[in-house]
């Protein structure tokens, strides 16, 4: 049986469980008229966090957020999870609830700080940017307060980086850059925009974002029959092979990888 060692707020306490392992468990109304000793009501329990060694930053979010804002969190993730089909870390809700807390004393201060990939995030990851745009609207509706346009894309970055469990957001923000930089190029070859709304479209940004993944990991793909499938496309396909030697060296001058022959099939 956990017993509690904090109370954090009426939704989170700090307790000690049965491996003498600290933990956060939050659930609506977990820490409600709860005192130092109690017994947590693990019937109110929605998730748990065992602490690392180093707890205090993340016993410290959870001071500082609020009933309702850890509740909203909770349902963020909750939708997010049955529109993407994911099932997310617990990491995810400690990122994501201190990004919602900074915006929140952000919105309080009157800044607005823009997200430069609102627009890409919006194009090549459209599932997810809607259910940014959907959990812009529950942090409106639940903490009555106004959120700026760019913030649903801040929230599909997390939910992007959660999903590809990437080591940091920045790994999801040059992944997409990627992806950016090599449709210009296609583009521009080819001298036509592309139709965003095709299967094509969408099929060529989902093989470009595995792409990407590899590219910023620097793990090369290998695979069987390279040599007969490099010389079939160059000689079936000359102008696709032309577009991706182009890409290719954008990737080896700018993003300083040796690709193998395999990985100019994009």
């Amino acid at each position: 049986m956990l017993k509690i060692l904090k109370v954090l707020n009426n939704s989170a306490v700090q307790a000690l469980d049965d491996n003498s392992d600290e933990v956060i468990i939050i659930g609506k109304g977990v820490g409600f008229q709860k005192q130092v000793g109690d017994k947590v009501d693990l019937a109110k329990a929605e998730k748990t966090f065992i602490l690392p060694e180093q707890n205090y930053p993340i016993s410290n979010l959870f001071e500082k957020l609020s009933s309702a804002e850890i509740q909203v969190v909770n349902k963020i993730i909750a939708y997010a999870e049955d529109e993407l089909g994911e099932t997310y870390s617990a990491n995810l809700f400690v990122t994501l609830a201190d990004h919602i807390q900074f915006a929140i004393e952000r919105y309080e201060r009157n800044e607005i700080i823009g997200n430069s990939l609102a627009w890409n995030l919006k194009r090549l990851y459209k599932r997810e940017y809607r259910v940014g745009q959907r959990a812009v609207q529950m942090i409106e509706d639940d903490l009555d307060m106004q959120m700026d346009d760019s913030e649903a894309a801040s929230i599909a970055l997390h939910l992007i980086n959660a999903s590809k469990q990437a080591s940091d957001i920045g790994e999801t923000f040059r992944i997409t850059q990627i992806i950016e930089d090599i449709l210009h190029i296609v583009e521009l070859h080819f001298g036509q925009k592309f139709d965003e709304d095709s299967i094509f479209f969408s099929r060529f940004v989902t093989h470009l974002q595995f792409f990407g993944e590899r590219v910023v990991s620097n793990a090369a793909y290998k695979g069987k029959n390279d040599d007969f499938l490099f010389e079939q496309v160059q000689r079936s396909y000359p102008e696709a092979f032309k577009a991706s030697a182009k890409v290719s060296d954008f990737i080896q001058d700018n993003i300083i990888m040796r690709l193998v022959k395999k990985s100019k099939f994009i």
